[in-house]
């Protein structure tokens, strides 16, 4: 079995508008003092992640994810997409199954994305095995 660590860093977006009806798939929770949302959207397969301040219902962060050690999940592979979010005290656990353009099979990486103080920190991904 070999591991590969795999580290992703993310695209932040302050003030994008989001088209909720489109949204495919939500969860939120609290990771520490941090109201932390996932969502996809419907076609796209990007996993979005958000802090928000919990008085005032406004966006202190969004981080959009849709590349994976510089593959693009739009143009640089067959099929990718982000399931099975949970929430831990120190961030999102999420699955992620990326079919490359080479015929080489899907593959499955558990994923990782830490929050602390009210920061999105970089995505980090193993195989799974």
């Amino acid at each position: 079995m070999t591991l590969i660590m795999l580290t992703f860093f993310p695209a932040v977006t302050l003030g994008e508008e989001i088209n909720y009806q489109n949204i495919a798939d939500a969860k939120s929770a609290r990771v520490e003092n941090t109201l932390v949302r996932y969502f996809r959207i419907y076609g796209e397969p990007c996993a979005n992640i958000q802090t928000i301040k919990p008085k005032s219902w406004s966006i202190i962060e969004t981080v959009r994810i849709c590349q994976l050690d510089g593959l693009s999940f739009q143009s640089d592979v067959a099929d990718a997409y982000f399931s099975n979010p949970e929430f831990s005290k120190k961030g999102i656990n999420l699955q992620l199954s990326i079919t490359p353009l080479a015929p080489t099979g899907e593959q499955k990486k558990k994923c990782f994305i830490p929050i602390k103080d009210k920061h999105i920190g970089a995505m980090t991904c193993m195989d799974e095995g």
